[in-house]
């Protein structure tokens, strides 16, 4: 068992070091998309990371911007886009509406007071009312806490809005507008430049003609919209054997809240993607407009089985998530769903949860505008100095040690030894926490390290002591047990992490191992 004890501190000390140490050797270069105002970017989007421009390599949003004040207008700029071919077309002199921030560091993660942060001033296209600015900041808010971001605020100042957070990769999300759009794609066949859409039982005759629909008179170009028994209809593109349209069945207004704990994210090998599901409830009139047009929708066999000759899309500010087009059972045909299923596919497990986030923030709230970013600043820790608490607590139950242990060097050694190695695992295990989440290292966090350290350093010197103080011991981990745990459901969670993360370290590893030592 002590063998085994053994090789078990050595695999955790290699990764502990590894997760904590390696950010710092493999630096990631490159910036984070934010924010893309028009289309001059193609397929750029929020999240993205741009490595180069130009020809030219950044590391940093600075780097970027300084660029960026020199280009010109109408100008085509290449970039390494997520390690491929990309780029942009300046909008003006000095501007290719892209906004960008640094890339968040993989490795230890503090809060805003400790580490430093980022401020982002962004401003709406339009003059939004008193009531509208108040319930932009709550959305933004309940956004930021959506995404874990504990420390970050929101002010509202001369109708611009200030967002000061901790570093996170997901902050252009904080401003999209969040509309989103549940449309069924439909494709129409053309005959002699006539066709038509059928809407439950009734019939609607469409006229096809140098790439312009005709619907109850009106001509429609590619783009344009079209209205039939209160459904709206988009003409998507057309040739002379087929029309497409686009049918909105829902939106945010049609959506009456999503269905808790049945959203999922999956890998799905038919395609070779991931795929992100979110379940809504929809009014009852969307339920309707889906029954109609449903029930006017022919067949169409896609390998064995038989589906609807349409497809669900869904967009998120115009943007289409899914890739992919959603077969529609023959079962469904007229049936008025009360249940819409929002899919999203992506390349990685990062792009795909990105837009499971984007439908989360849009289903919780539409912003009224849509905001463009002004300025992305890092800021400096306010309090930095409290980073040297954790070394500071070493020091000090050190030189504790060393006068306890009076002449028995080798165990005031051990006792510095076992300290130093728990700093090392509890960090180790903090980065391993903070690589699969958003969660963040505060003040609180720091001071139940502190703790833990000087409860094990007690229990190391009780051991030392032929266990003169065992019950005291004993009384003290429970009472610290305790004490973490109900901070876990207060705004000191963070204190109770550590101190409970502490105290197994020290049952499962330091106090057997220091006992097999002083055995020895």
């Amino acid at each position: 068992m002590k063998g085994l004890r053994f090789y078990f501190i050595l695999i955790l000390l290699a990764v502990s070091i590894f997760f904590v140490l390696s950010p710092l050797a493999f630096r990631k270069s490159g910036v984070v998309v934010t924010s893309v105002r028009n289309d001059g970017c193609g397929d750029l989007s929020e999240g993205d990371v741009i490595t180069q421009i130009g020809g030219k390599v950044v590391k940093s949003a600075e780097e970027f911007n300084n660029f960026v004040s020199g280009v010109e207008r109408d100008r085509y700029y290449p970039m390494v886009v997520n390690n491929g071919p990309g780029g942009c077309t300046a909008l003006s002199d000095g501007d290719i509406v892209v906004g960008v921030t640094d890339m968040v560091s993989s490795g230890l993660r503090f809060e805003r007071s400790i580490g430093g942060g980022v401020e982002m001033t962004v401003v709406p296209d339009t003059m939004l009312s008193e009531s509208e600015l108040q319930e932009t900041k709550e959305i933004i808010q309940s956004r930021m806490a959506a995404l874990g971001i504990i420390d970050g605020t929101v002010e509202v100042e001369n109708e611009k809005f200030i967002i000061s957070s901790s570093p996170n990769k997901n902050l252009g999300l904080l401003i999209k507008k969040g509309r989103i759009e549940g449309v069924i794609r439909q494709t129409l066949e053309v005959r002699n430049g006539n066709s038509e859409v059928k809407i439950g039982s009734s019939r609607y005759s469409i006229g096809f003609l140098n790439g312009i629909i005709i619907v109850n008179g009106s001509e429609i170009e590619v783009g344009g919209e079209f209205y039939l028994e209160n459904v709206k209809f988009v003409f998507v593109n057309g040739t002379n054997t087929s029309l497409v349209l686009n049918s909105l069945i829902f939106d945010n207004d049609n959506i009456i809240g999503e269905i808790e704990g049945a959203d999922s994210v999956s890998f799905e090998p038919s395609v070779n993607l991931y795929r992100s599901t979110s379940p809504v409830e929809i009014d009852r009139e969307s339920g309707e407009k889906f029954g109609k047009i449903s029930n006017g929708l022919s067949t169409v066999l896609l390998g064995p089985q038989t589906f609807l000759n349409g497809v669900w899309e869904y967009y998120v500010d115009g943007k289409k998530i899914n890739g992919i087009g959603i077969p529609i059972l023959v079962e469904q045909a007229g049936q008025n769903i009360s249940t819409a299923f929002i899919v999203g596919f992506g390349n990685s497990m990062n792009d795909v949860v990105t837009k499971k986030t984007s439908v989360g923030f849009a289903i919780a709230g539409e912003l009224p505008s849509k905001f463009e970013i002004e300025t992305t600043v890092r800021t400096q820790p306010t309090n930095w100095w409290l980073i040297w608490m954790v070394p500071f607590a070493v020091a000090f139950l050190s030189l504790t040690a060393i006068l306890v242990s009076r002449k028995k060097v080798k165990v005031s050694v051990v006792m510095i030894v076992m300290t130093i190695l728990e700093v090392v695992y509890v960090f180790g295990i903090f980065a391993i926490i903070q690589n699969f989440t958003s969660w963040i290292i505060d003040t609180y966090v720091l001071i139940g390290v502190c703790m833990f350290l000087a409860i094990d350093m007690f229990d190391m010197i009780t051991l030392s002591k032929s266990g003169r103080k065992g019950k005291t011991m004993k009384k003290l981990i429970i009472v610290a047990s305790v004490v973490g745990f109900i901070t876990l459901f207060t705004p000191l969670r963070g204190l109770g992490i550590a101190l409970i993360l502490g105290i197994i370290l020290n049952r499962i590893l330091t106090n057997p191992f220091y006992k097999s030592l002083r055995m020895d």
